[in-house]
């Protein structure tokens, strides 16, 4: 796949899209630049409407990254997103040392994520800085719902308020919602 303005993925950029009933899988998705951008399984950047898709067997790849974000569905999400019924399954997902990894979702710009009965298994997701390595969601202080996921990633190395089971908002750098939620060390703090 191409990068689009430093954006890749399947989708490299989204703007309000409508994803439904798409898999990838057993691709390669890599980012080999030294520059900044943002890097995804399904979407690097961008605001979309995600119905039934996942990621399955693929790599998702930045490993000269600068900065910015590494996600195993989605680098980073421009404006309120909804992701339904979405996965990432048997994925290998890396960066270098100085970008958030995650299995899911590696950065949030703005409030109004929704994010429901997605999960992530039998995934690697890796960095230089394992502290920067978290296993569903990085968020930096957004308000985002969660509802009916799961990772069985172990939480980040060396991070900070990791939660075992189910989101504490106490904990929270941002607000959470969830319901019936098994949130396997899916949120860390990451405010610094």
């Amino acid at each position: 796949t191409q990068a689009y303005h430093g954006q890749i993925g399947f989708f490299g950029y989204t703007a309000n899209a409508t994803i439904k009933n798409l898999g990838i899988e057993n691709a390669s998705i890599n980012f080999p630049s030294e520059s900044n951008a943002n890097v995804g399984g399904m979407i690097g950047y961008g605001a979309a409407t995600v119905t039934n898709c996942f990621v399955k067997n693929s790599e998702i790849l930045a490993p000269n990254l600068r900065y910015y974000q590494t996600g195993g569905f989605v680098g980073k999400t421009r404006f309120a997103s909804t992701f339904e019924n979405c996965y990432v399954y048997g994925c290998t997902v890396a960066a270098k040392d100085n970008s958030n990894v995650a299995g899911f979702m590696s950065a949030v710009e703005r409030d109004g994520n929704i994010v429901t009965n997605c999960y992530v298994a039998n995934t690697t997701v890796g960095s230089k800085n394992q502290a920067a390595v978290y296993p569903f969601i990085v968020n930096k202080g957004k308000t985002i719902t969660v509802e009916n996921c799961y990772s069985d990633l172990a939480p980040a190395t060396g991070a900070t308020d990791k939660v075992a089971n189910q989101y504490n908002a106490d904990y929270a750098y941002g607000t959470y919602t969830t319901s019936k939620s098994d949130i396997t060390g899916a949120f860390e703090d990451v405010s610094g």
